[in-house]
């Protein structure tokens, strides 16, 4: 067995509904500014 084989992960964060997606605000913050920009083009 390799030196770093282990049935679990320690590092790996377990999924928590708490933590919010960094990536889904992201492209929230993003769809906001576009339609800002639209509007502001009008």
């Amino acid at each position: 067995m390799s030196q770093n084989h282990y049935s679990t992960k320690p590092k790996r964060r377990a999924k928590s509904g708490k933590r919010k997606d960094p990536s889904a605000a992201t492209m929230a913050r993003l769809r906001q500014l576009s339609a800002a920009e639209k509007k502001s083009a009008k």
